[in-house]
């Protein structure tokens, strides 16, 4: 007989650190390795712009995530602004 499990206690939720009081182990401004897999053609632009710019590739790659979080920012920032005029 097999008996079915309900849901997963653990799910995954955005939550701030801040409503969860937990309280951080590093300054934020530490450094943290992460390690993930991208598709070959954003490397292979990465590996460019670490050559034409003359950085090191962790220096290319968090110059490339400030650039995409400020433009999600701006982003969402302006769909805010458009629901707030409507």
């Amino acid at each position: 007989m097999v008996e079915r499990l309900g849901e997963p206690h653990a799910k995954t939720v955005n939550v701030p650190v801040q409503l969860l009081d937990i309280q951080p182990r590093a300054a934020p401004e530490a450094l943290h390795e992460l390690r993930v897999r991208v598709p070959v053609h954003l490397h292979r632009q990465l590996l460019s712009l670490k050559i034409l710019r003359g950085k090191s590739l962790a220096e290319t790659i968090s110059t490339a995530l400030d650039l995409y979080f400020a433009d999600q920012a701006r982003s969402a920032h302006g769909r805010a602004a458009e629901k707030s005029e409507a």
